[in-house]
């Protein structure tokens, strides 16, 4: 399951208010509004997979990274 809290992470490492990261991805042809950033980082919605790849790489992360790794079962 995504985990919207470490995108505000990596947002406030860099010291980005979200308008600050949205125009900072639309740099790099990630092109979303700010409500949207905020619906992510809430987990009122999530980004889709080329969108989580650019983030992954505007932030340095693999992509588990913003993924809850626990194992469940058996």
């Amino acid at each position: 399951m995504f985990i919207a809290e470490r995108l505000k992470k990596c947002r406030q490492e860099k010291k980005f208010s979200q308008t600050d990261l949205m125009f900072a991805l639309d740099k790099v042809n990630l092109r979303i509004c700010r409500p949207t950033l905020a619906n992510w980082e809430t987990g009122k919605t999530f980004p889709n997979a080329n969108e989580l790849a650019i983030l992954a790489d505007f932030f340095g992360k693999p992509i588990q990274y913003f993924f809850d790794q626990a194992k469940g079962g058996r």
